[in-house]
Protein backbone atom coordinates (compact mmCIF):
# COMPACT_ATOMS: atom_id res chain seq x y z
CA UNK A 1 0.00 0.00 0.00
CA UNK A 2 3.21 2.28 1.07
CA UNK A 3 4.32 1.76 -2.41
CA UNK A 4 1.24 2.46 -4.16
CA UNK A 5 1.03 5.54 -2.37
CA UNK A 6 4.26 6.56 -3.02
CA UNK A 7 4.12 5.48 -6.76
CA UNK A 8 1.23 7.71 -6.82
CA UNK A 9 3.45 10.81 -5.33
CA UNK A 10 6.11 10.83 -7.28
CA UNK A 11 3.73 10.49 -10.61
CA UNK A 12 1.75 13.84 -9.34
CA UNK A 13 5.44 15.90 -8.74
CA UNK A 14 6.56 14.17 -12.03
CA UNK A 15 3.10 15.42 -13.49
CA UNK A 16 3.34 18.92 -11.92
CA UNK A 17 6.81 19.43 -13.07
CA UNK A 18 6.08 18.09 -16.87
CA UNK A 19 3.05 20.81 -16.95
CA UNK A 20 5.15 23.53 -16.46
CA UNK A 21 4.68 23.98 -13.18
CA UNK A 22 7.73 25.45 -11.28
CA UNK A 23 8.94 23.48 -7.97
CA UNK A 24 10.37 25.60 -5.04
CA UNK A 25 13.84 24.32 -4.40
CA UNK A 26 13.59 25.36 -0.95
CA UNK A 27 9.93 23.33 -0.48
CA UNK A 28 10.21 19.71 1.07
CA UNK A 29 9.80 16.97 -0.88
CA UNK A 30 6.46 15.90 -1.56
CA UNK A 31 5.91 12.70 0.21
CA UNK A 32 2.84 10.80 1.49
CA UNK A 33 1.13 11.18 4.90
CA UNK A 34 2.61 8.72 8.03
CA UNK A 35 0.65 5.22 7.40
CA UNK A 36 -0.42 4.09 10.90
CA UNK A 37 -1.00 0.66 11.96
CA UNK A 38 -3.02 1.47 14.85
CA UNK A 39 -5.54 2.78 12.86
CA UNK A 40 -8.82 1.98 13.80
CA UNK A 41 -11.13 -0.52 11.93
CA UNK A 42 -14.41 0.37 10.81
CA UNK A 43 -17.64 -0.71 12.71
CA UNK A 44 -19.62 -2.61 11.31
CA UNK A 45 -23.34 -0.78 10.57
CA UNK A 46 -26.17 -1.91 12.72
CA UNK A 47 -27.65 -3.88 10.90
CA UNK A 48 -24.79 -6.27 10.93
CA UNK A 49 -23.69 -6.02 14.60
CA UNK A 50 -26.93 -6.68 15.43
CA UNK A 51 -26.68 -10.06 13.50
CA UNK A 52 -23.28 -10.69 15.10
CA UNK A 53 -24.43 -10.21 18.55
CA UNK A 54 -27.60 -12.07 17.92
CA UNK A 55 -25.66 -14.83 16.86
CA UNK A 56 -22.79 -14.60 19.89
CA UNK A 57 -25.68 -14.74 21.40
CA UNK A 58 -26.91 -17.85 20.42
CA UNK A 59 -23.62 -19.47 20.79
CA UNK A 60 -23.50 -18.59 24.06
CA UNK A 61 -26.78 -19.89 24.95
CA UNK A 62 -26.05 -23.29 23.12
CA UNK A 63 -22.71 -23.77 25.40
CA UNK A 64 -24.56 -22.79 28.58
CA UNK A 65 -27.46 -24.82 26.87
CA UNK A 66 -25.17 -27.91 26.45
CA UNK A 67 -23.60 -27.66 30.20
CA UNK A 68 -27.02 -27.84 32.04
CA UNK A 69 -28.16 -31.17 29.81
CA UNK A 70 -24.73 -32.74 31.00
CA UNK A 71 -25.76 -32.17 34.57
CA UNK A 72 -28.85 -33.49 34.25
CA UNK A 73 -31.51 -30.48 33.17
CA UNK A 74 -31.16 -28.66 36.35
CA UNK A 75 -31.04 -25.32 36.06
CA UNK A 76 -31.90 -24.21 39.58
CA UNK A 77 -30.98 -21.00 39.41
CA UNK A 78 -33.12 -20.10 35.67
CA UNK A 79 -29.94 -18.74 33.94
CA UNK A 80 -30.56 -20.44 30.40
CA UNK A 81 -33.95 -19.57 30.99
CA UNK A 82 -33.23 -16.23 31.55
CA UNK A 83 -31.74 -16.29 27.61
CA UNK A 84 -35.12 -17.66 26.08
CA UNK A 85 -38.65 -15.28 25.58
CA UNK A 86 -41.86 -16.14 24.00
CA UNK A 87 -43.42 -19.75 23.22
CA UNK A 88 -40.08 -20.84 23.21
CA UNK A 89 -39.37 -20.09 27.12
CA UNK A 90 -42.59 -22.80 27.75
CA UNK A 91 -41.27 -25.30 25.62
CA UNK A 92 -37.65 -24.86 27.23
CA UNK A 93 -39.02 -25.14 30.59
CA UNK A 94 -41.62 -28.39 29.53
CA UNK A 95 -38.69 -30.47 27.68
CA UNK A 96 -36.76 -29.61 30.83
CA UNK A 97 -39.03 -30.50 33.12
CA UNK A 98 -39.56 -33.56 31.71
CA UNK A 99 -36.21 -35.00 31.50
CA UNK A 100 -34.74 -33.77 34.98
CA UNK A 101 -37.45 -35.59 36.67
CA UNK A 102 -36.62 -39.04 34.35
CA UNK A 103 -33.09 -38.40 35.93
CA UNK A 104 -31.49 -37.67 32.05
CA UNK A 105 -28.34 -36.25 31.02
CA UNK A 106 -27.20 -35.24 27.86
CA UNK A 107 -23.92 -37.21 26.40
CA UNK A 108 -21.39 -35.48 24.16
CA UNK A 109 -22.08 -31.72 23.20
CA UNK A 110 -24.16 -30.25 20.42
CA UNK A 111 -21.87 -28.23 17.34
CA UNK A 112 -22.91 -25.30 15.64
CA UNK A 113 -21.44 -24.06 12.44
CA UNK A 114 -22.69 -22.32 8.82
CA UNK A 115 -24.95 -19.32 10.51
CA UNK A 116 -26.83 -17.77 7.44
CA UNK A 117 -29.02 -15.05 8.19
CA UNK A 118 -32.47 -15.49 6.44
CA UNK A 119 -34.34 -11.84 8.25
CA UNK A 120 -33.93 -9.21 10.53
CA UNK A 121 -36.63 -6.12 11.43
CA UNK A 122 -35.56 -3.23 13.05
CA UNK A 123 -38.72 -2.07 15.35
CA UNK A 124 -37.90 2.10 15.00
CA UNK A 125 -39.13 2.94 18.31
CA UNK A 126 -39.83 -0.40 19.58
CA UNK A 127 -42.22 -2.44 21.33
CA UNK A 128 -42.31 -2.32 25.45
CA UNK A 129 -38.78 -4.60 25.86
CA UNK A 130 -38.35 -5.54 22.09
CA UNK A 131 -36.30 -3.70 19.98
CA UNK A 132 -34.98 -5.94 17.10
CA UNK A 133 -34.99 -9.63 15.57
CA UNK A 134 -32.86 -11.50 13.80
CA UNK A 135 -33.62 -15.01 12.31
CA UNK A 136 -30.89 -17.20 10.94
CA UNK A 137 -30.60 -21.02 9.87
CA UNK A 138 -27.45 -22.71 11.41
CA UNK A 139 -26.41 -25.97 10.84
CA UNK A 140 -26.90 -28.15 14.59
CA UNK A 141 -24.57 -31.21 14.98
CA UNK A 142 -25.82 -33.55 17.64
CA UNK A 143 -24.79 -36.67 16.20
CA UNK A 144 -22.43 -37.44 18.78
CA UNK A 145 -24.61 -36.60 21.53
CA UNK A 146 -27.43 -39.00 23.28
CA UNK A 147 -29.56 -38.46 26.15
CA UNK A 148 -29.65 -41.24 28.68
CA UNK A 149 -31.54 -42.46 31.93
CA UNK A 150 -29.66 -42.76 34.75
CA UNK A 151 -29.57 -47.10 33.86
CA UNK A 152 -27.53 -45.66 30.34
CA UNK A 153 -30.37 -46.26 28.45
CA UNK A 154 -31.37 -43.83 25.64
CA UNK A 155 -34.37 -41.38 26.14
CA UNK A 156 -34.09 -39.87 22.01
CA UNK A 157 -36.28 -42.07 19.15
CA UNK A 158 -33.91 -42.95 17.00
CA UNK A 159 -32.90 -41.11 14.17
CA UNK A 160 -33.81 -37.46 16.37
CA UNK A 161 -29.63 -37.01 16.28
CA UNK A 162 -28.05 -36.13 13.78
CA UNK A 163 -26.89 -32.64 11.36
CA UNK A 164 -30.11 -30.36 10.54
CA UNK A 165 -30.57 -26.93 9.49
CA UNK A 166 -32.46 -25.13 12.13
CA UNK A 167 -33.99 -21.86 12.22
CA UNK A 168 -33.06 -19.60 15.03
CA UNK A 169 -35.13 -16.47 16.10
CA UNK A 170 -33.40 -14.10 18.35
CA UNK A 171 -35.14 -11.12 19.95
CA UNK A 172 -33.49 -8.47 21.48
CA UNK A 173 -34.81 -7.20 25.06
CA UNK A 174 -34.25 -3.83 26.91
CA UNK A 175 -33.49 -4.92 29.78
CA UNK A 176 -35.67 -3.44 32.83
CA UNK A 177 -33.04 -3.23 35.30
CA UNK A 178 -30.19 -0.71 33.15
CA UNK A 179 -29.98 0.56 29.49
CA UNK A 180 -28.46 -2.63 28.24
CA UNK A 181 -30.50 -4.71 25.40
CA UNK A 182 -30.14 -8.54 25.95
CA UNK A 183 -30.56 -10.99 22.90
CA UNK A 184 -33.05 -14.23 23.69
CA UNK A 185 -33.70 -17.29 21.94
CA UNK A 186 -37.30 -16.81 20.86
CA UNK A 187 -37.69 -20.21 18.90
CA UNK A 188 -35.98 -22.74 17.32
CA UNK A 189 -36.84 -25.32 14.40
CA UNK A 190 -35.16 -27.71 13.69
CA UNK A 191 -35.41 -29.03 9.82
CA UNK A 192 -35.33 -32.95 10.14
CA UNK A 193 -36.06 -33.02 6.12
CA UNK A 194 -32.62 -30.77 5.66
CA UNK A 195 -29.34 -32.46 6.88
CA UNK A 196 -26.24 -30.67 6.82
Amino acid sequence: MLATRTSVGAALALTLSLGGCATDPTSPPITDPPVSDNAPSAEPDPRTRAEQEAIQAFVAFNDAYNKLRQNGYDDRDDYVLSLTCGEFTVDFTSQNDIFYAAGARQVGEEVLSGFKVVDQQFVPNGLPFVDDSVTFEVCIDSSNTDVVRPDGSSVLQRGSTGRFVTAVAMWRHKDPNSEDHIWKVASVNVDRGRPC
